[in-house]
């Protein structure tokens, strides 16, 4: 379950790069991000540990709290470190 709804006031934000290979699909400050992988949805925020993972289906870039941005994918590789996620999905 993502952690982002109405009832959060995320403020601090994190880095965004979002590629696939023909093209930059996000880059950018962001309160978070959601996708999917083979133990289910999860969700990235600032301070986050570093974290790798393979994704599937879908991202979520949550712009700010009220705003988010979808993209829908087959699969692609997640990796965040030091307030800084960076995206590689087909």
């Amino acid at each position: 379950m993502p952690i982002f709804n109405k009832s959060f006031n995320i403020k601090e934000t994190i880095d965004i790069y979002l590629s696939n290979p023909d093209q930059v699909l996000y880059k950018g400050n962001a309160i978070g991000l959601s996708s999917f992988n083979e133990a289910g949805e999860f969700s990235v925020i600032a301070k986050h540990t570093n974290f790798r993972s393979l994704i599937k289906d879908k991202i979520i870039i949550y712009i700010n709290n009220n705003e988010k941005k979808e993209f829908k994918i087959t699969k692609g590789v997640l990796s965040f470190s030091n307030n800084s996620l960076e995206v590689y999905v087909v």
